[in-house]
């Protein structure tokens, strides 16, 4: 049975966890990660306002390619994520790895990336399979929304269970500081290419 939301035939959790910083129309729209097949998957939103092009905000999401940009103490070794744009790091190329562990499935420049879980048995056996879009779209020359939608298949049993509660919890900790920071370097540098915009 569809669900009357999102047409999907996915469950849709209506909670903070499952639906931050987004709106219901954006959660009814189409990501490019609806495009595969995932059994039984669970959907989850996050979004952010960035005062920025979507061409800048795409800049900033390709930087993925060599840093997190979360807590970076915790996922990326103690090495801060650089808070400099790295040249060509938005030239993306399919089944390329995102954070060096994930397949890069799809890509449009200055509107979104998709990617997956890592194609290992093991660790889809310990926490199942996802796959992640970040989608960019305009709300006017000099602002912009960064949308994230993660579908989420966890294990069947108990072990399945104990990670749909708390893998949602850690991941809104996790992302919500990576598209914070997306938005404040973003701003920066949209700020940088047009100095009037700060009078």
């Amino acid at each position: 049975m569809k669900n009357q939301i999102t047409g999907t035939g996915e469950k849709l959790i209506l909670s903070v966890n499952e639906t931050w910083g987004t709106s219901l129309k954006e959660r009814k729209m189409t990501y490019p990660c609806d495009r595969y097949l995932l059994k039984n998957a669970i959907s989850y939103y996050r979004g952010v306002t960035i005062e920025a092009s979507p061409k800048i905000v795409f800049l900033w999401v390709c930087q993925m390619n060599y840093a997190p940009y979360s807590y970076d103490w915790l996922d990326n070794f103690g090495i801060k994520s650089p808070n400099y744009l790295i040249k060509n790091a938005h030239k993306l190329e399919k089944r390329q790895t995102i954070m060096t562990i994930f397949p890069l499935l799809a890509y449009s420049p200055n509107k979104h990336i998709t990617f997956a879980s890592p194609s290992n048995p093991l660790l889809t056996h310990l926490y199942g399979q996802f796959l992640v879009s970040y989608v960019i779209y305009k709300l006017n020359s000099q602002k912009s929304r960064l949308l994230v939608k993660i579908r989420w298949s966890f294990p069947n049993g108990v072990i399945g269970k104990l990670l749909s509660f708390f893998v949602p919890r850690l991941d809104l900790i996790m992302m919500r500081k990576q598209l914070l920071n997306f938005k404040k370097y973003s701003e920066q540098t949209m700020m940088s290419m047009h100095p009037s915009m700060s009078s």
